[in-house]
């Protein structure tokens, strides 16, 4: 729970919208690349052998493909096949794009509110720090930071 509670305290209101939003893609395409792999095995255990799906012929789509003569149930297991793989990278693409654009609007958030926050300190603060110390935080942390929730996004 304290990882939500650091979200909140993180994030303004939309970037933590928009986290939970790739959370939840990045569980969906889990969810393709499971079905896009076992798609693999079933296709193989066609080719192997054509009864394989017999004891699933209660299944109104598995009941037409038996329709279908060996050839063209590769040929049609095939370009399913195809046709899975494509979407999840599609989707894989998309998901990455997101996350990606978010990782560098979070930096430059938190390093604008850590450079002000940095402004606003009055000069004693400025005397007794190093201003290179600053500059590391601000680069630094705000990476250590970005990395630690791209940590739980993947």
């Amino acid at each position: 729970m304290s990882f939500f509670k650091d979200i909140k305290g993180l994030l303004e209101r939309k970037s933590e919208i928009v986290y939970y939003l790739i959370l939840t893609l990045s569980i969906f395409s889990s969810f393709f690349d499971v079905m896009s792999l076992g798609s693999v095995g079933v296709l193989i255990g066609v080719i192997l052998k054509p009864s394989f799906l017999v004891d699933y012929t209660h299944i109104y789509l598995v009941n037409e493909f038996q329709k279908l003569t060996h050839s063209e149930q590769i040929y049609f297991g095939c370009f399913v096949i195809l046709f899975l793989f494509f979407i999840k990278t599609l989707f894989v693409f998309f998901v990455f794009f997101l996350q990606s654009r978010f990782t560098y609007k979070v930096k430059k958030e938190l390093s604008t509110k850590l450079f002000n926050s940095y402004l606003r300190k009055d000069y004693l603060f400025h005397t007794k720090n190093n201003p290179a110390v600053l500059w590391r935080n601000i680069n630094e942390e705000v990476d250590y930071t970005s990395q630690y929730l791209e940590l739980f996004s993947k």
